[in-house]
């Protein structure tokens, strides 16, 4: 048996094989967007989604989170949960603080990303071809005895330290 179920063994030691996954993204007439954005996110860049509503029986978003980095793994964050449209920030929901006293060694560092709109807007399959600038803000970590507000007041100014004045 080959190394993919079903596949003859390579005929020579040296023949390479390349092997395509497909995989039901909704019906096979007409993939569903949704299926093709959690294939990508999950499949490809192997995101740890986050349900804006819990079902029952699912595991705690921060106990996912907190795995990954304890498998040594990197996160990216939106704090405030959706996309903003306007400008500022919209108020951080507390998952980064449960995760911050999860695995208090975990540096938390902030990032404007500037045209973020343009370059991924709200919806979008994949980023377009547009530049955008990041800007890096020193990492954060817990404070010892540090509250919940405390600590996403001091994430939040962080951020928008980064802002460019207009």
């Amino acid at each position: 048996m080959g190394r993919y179920k079903g596949l003859p063994e390579p005929v020579g030691a040296t023949e390479e094989r390349i092997g395509v996954l497909l995989v039901n993204l909704g019906t096979p007439e007409a993939p569903t967007y949704g299926a093709v954005r959690r294939y990508l996110a999950q499949r490809v860049f192997r995101a740890v989604l986050i349900e804006r509503t819990p079902r029952p029986h699912q595991p705690n978003p921060v106990d996912c989170l907190a795995e990954a980095l304890a498998a040594g793994e990197s996160l990216i964050l939106f704090p405030e949960g959706t996309r903003n449209l306007d400008d500022g920030l919209l108020p951080f929901k507390s998952g980064i603080f449960h995760l911050a006293k999860r695995q208090p060694q975990a540096e938390f560092v902030p990032v404007w990303i500037e045209n973020l709109g343009r370059v991924m807007p709200k919806g979008a399959l994949l980023p377009a071809p547009l530049l955008c600038t990041l800007s890096f803000g020193p990492p954060l970590r817990l404070a010892p005895e540090e509250t919940k507000t405390q600590f996403l007041a001091r994430a939040n100014a962080a951020l928008l330290a980064l802002a460019p004045a207009d």
